[in-house]
């Protein structure tokens, strides 16, 4: 995946400058095997497409993430065994609240 943020590196970007945009897919072949007629079994894959966009918050290092995803998953195969193939979607809206972790404290 990649995250592209315009403005990160202005010294006093506008709040559009400061939204965070994501794009990213993935593929995973699956733990769970679907019969065969030999019995060893075959993987059922899931392939998706994400993407995202993260609002800044007015606290520093929190952001209200919306996010979309659509994806495939299964085989459409007709022979030995029938097997089923469904889309999905999915829409989300995550609150994060971030730690500054590496700063130094500062000494009043």
């Amino acid at each position: 995946g990649a995250e592209v943020i315009p403005g990160a590196l202005a010294y006093n970007p506008s709040y559009l400058k400061r939204l965070s945009y994501r794009v990213g897919g993935y593929y995973d072949s699956g733990y769970v095997l679907a019969p065969a007629v030999s019995g060893a079994g075959d993987r059922l894959p899931t392939v998706g497409i994400t993407a995202g966009i993260g609002f800044p918050a007015l606290l520093p290092g929190t952001s209200l993430d919306l996010g979309f995803e659509v994806g495939q998953r299964g085989k459409a195969q007709t022979s030995p065994v029938p097997l089923v193939q469904d889309r999905f979607f999915k829409v989300s809206l995550t609150a994060n609240f971030g730690e500054r972790w590496f700063e130094r404290p500062r000494l009043n």
